[in-house]
């Protein structure tokens, strides 16, 4: 159907305004289109629905298809979108149970004379299993034997490497055959039982008689059989699933004065103490490898694999994703979901391998310790990277695969037993993935409030984007957010626009993938400003001290909820006269009507800056204010 000469001339007509053709294209596109999204949801009401939207996006949006013989692809990325979309909208209403597809739905829809080709019993054994496979499993399974496309094709319209393809399609192919198999067909029914499901879900009998599965299509090649069959040996994959893109290493020496790495946590806690800092570079002495996933922007995933004693397996111990931090107790087999990112007390700043030699001279100078990277990883948007320990005391190898869909991985979600237990120690507003702020205080005698949005793990991100809000005195505004960047005097009538994320440096920004108490370290680091680090037990509460040339600023932290109770600062004002200023910061529900409160004036004039200080952006205000 996507080769079809008739196809492509219909699209090219309708294109050129001939309404004739584009309704002829909508009614001959439905039939392969209901079949396809009905393999796919198996449900025959949000079928018709979703067929019904797809084409009116058709209709709306074919005159912006390049390619005239690509509509047949470009129709089912609408379709998968417009399933996805149903699918997160019932998951929010909780009202449909996903994992309980309506197959029998379509029962009726089923040409008479295609019953006779099974029995009613197999039938029905056939339409369970395909039930309970996952939604991506049944999507790889109806692309490769129903749509018989190739591989490359697939990974496509997946947004996937071709070798993730053919893993996810060897993983379909083996949870298909598992569910067949507690029903009591041997191995050899997989075939039988995908040809079966193909005719009794075909739209005519016709349709019915043309489905055939060639046992070529069912291969997936050595390697991707390999690593789907070793998908609980973590390592493996990513190795294999999308090419190794750059190989280095990394060697961590300490000055004769420095203490060795803090390896004195256990790697099994049982005290349900956090263990030691997120690198490689301060993980327990017997780490078996750190990795690192930069989806985009500033933000990383982290994950920690540990050898398993008892066998030839690792286990994850912690994992920092989009979703949340999530910590594995192995000697109660429990897996704990924090609100923190994971921290030592004897907080060390968490390096990073796309680093850059500046920035790490800065911090083992600051530290006391020798970090020597042979250069900095250079990492791009979907890389994932690697930290090995190579047997000489630490000393790692370094490796780089480019993979953009890995957070949809399994085996980087989680990847612990199935039969785990999983225990929320999260509050509230780390459950729901962001909070709202306010601010109060005051900077050099003048009165400042402010509010903002902080979303805690990336899946909240584009939700719920992080900003933040100031009014100093009724006099200067201070913007950062979705609707710009900005400061506003109220009394000059000017308005200066920032580059984006300049005013939220120095903040909280746990969506990124470090604490805060390292966030607030390392941007004081990229700024080469001195700090200083504390922490006291029993308190739950760290502080950094920045230092610079005319005072200090202080940040307050609360280690366990990962977010800023308070800035205080201390600074020379005109005359050498000392100024402070300190700023509370206070998780809330509701800060709507406080947000109206701080809209900025209009501005008359409007100017462009670059830079605002880094972290010191807030005296850099407060000494403006002093001049006013």
């Amino acid at each position: 159907m996507c080769d079809s000469t008739e196809f492509k001339e219909l699209v090219e007509k309708s294109q050129q305004g001939d309404d004739d053709s584009l309704n002829r294209l909508a009614e001959s596109a439905r039939s392969g289109l209901y079949t396809y999204v009905f393999r796919l949801t198996m449900r025959d009401e949000l079928t018709q629905d979703v067929v019904q939207e797809t084409l009116l996006e058709m209709f709306k949006f074919l005159d912006k298809l390049e390619c005239a013989d690509r509509f047949w692809p470009w129709l089912r990325r609408i379709a998968i979108n417009k399933i996805k979309h149903h699918y997160t909208r019932e998951k929010q209403r909780k009202t449909v149970s996903l994992s309980e597809p309506d197959a029998e739905s379509r029962h009726d829809a089923v040409p008479d004379g295609l019953t006779n080709l099974v029995s009613e019993e197999l039938r029905q054994i056939v339409i369970d299993t395909m039930s309970l496979l996952k939604r991506r499993y049944r999507e790889v399974l109806v692309m490769r034997c129903y749509e018989e496309m190739d591989y490359c094709q697939i990974a496509e319209e997946l947004g996937c490497s071709e070798f993730s393809a053919r893993v996810l399609f060897f993983r379909a192919k083996k949870s298909l055959a598992k569910q067949l198999s507690r029903r009591g067909l041997g191995k050899g029914a997989l075939l039988t039982a995908l040809l079966i499901f193909g005719k009794i879900t075909a739209p005519t009998e016709a349709a019915a008689a043309e489905i055939t599965i060639a046992a070529a299509a069912m291969q997936v090649g050595a390697s991707a059989a390999l690593v789907g069959a070793t998908a609980t040996k973590a390592v493996l994959v990513p190795l294999a699933a999308a090419g190794m893109i750059a190989v280095g290493s990394v060697v961590i020496e300490h000055t004769p004065q420095t203490a060795p790495i803090d390896a004195t946590v256990s790697p099994v806690a049982t005290s349900g103490q956090s263990p030691s800092n997120p690198s490689l570079l301060t993980a327990p002495a017997n780490v078996q490898q750190c990795w690192y996933f930069f989806p985009g922007g500033e933000s990383v995933m982290m994950r920690l694999l540990m050898p398993d004693p008892s066998s030839t397996q690792s286990y994850c111990l912690w994992l920092q994703n989009h979703l949340g931090n999530y910590y594995y107790d192995a000697a109660r087999h429990t897996v704990h979901l924090r609100n923190c990112r994971e921290w030592s007390p004897s907080l060390p700043v968490t390096r990073l391998p796309n680093d850059s030699r500046a920035l790490t001279d800065f911090l083992d100078s600051t530290e006391g310790r020798r970090v020597r990277m042979d250069g900095a990883t250079a990492v791009d948007s979907g890389d994932l990277v690697i930290l090995t320990p190579q047997g000489k005391p630490d000393h790692s190898s370094v490796q780089v695969f480019r993979h953009p869909g890995l957070l949809h991985e399994e085996y980087f979600r989680f990847g612990w037993p199935a039969d785990i237990r999983m225990v929320d120690e999260r509050d509230e507003m780390h459950k729901r993935g962001w909070t709202w702020f306010t601010i109060d205080g005051q900077l050099a005698g003048a009165k400042v409030k402010g509010a903002g949005c902080l979303p805690f793990v990336y899946d909240s991100l584009k939700a719920n984007p992080p900003w933040i809000t100031l009014q100093i005195d009724n006099r200067f505004w201070i913007c950062d957010g979705p609707d710009g960047t900005y400061t506003v005097d109220a009394a000059s009538g000017v308005l200066t626009t920032y580059p984006e994320g300049t005013f939220l440096q120095g903040l909280a920004r746990p969506w990124a993938g470090l604490h805060t108490m390292d966030v607030v370290r390392r941007d004081a680091a990229a700024r080469r400003i001195p700090f200083t680090s504390r922490y006291t037990a029993g308190t739950n509460k760290g502080q950094v001290e920045l230092r610079f040339d005319k005072g200090r600023v202080v940040y307050t932290i609360d280690m366990k909820t990962d977010v800023l109770d308070s800035i205080a600062m201390s600074f020379r004002g005109p005359g050498a006269a000392e100024q402070k200023g300190t700023l509370a910061f206070t998780c809330t529900g509701e800060i709507d009507s406080i947000r109206d409160e701080l809209t900025a004036p209009k501005a008359s004039r409007y100017v462009n800056a670059r830079d605002a200080g880094g972290p010191l952006w807030l005296l850099k205000f407060a000494e403006g204010t002093l001049s006013r």
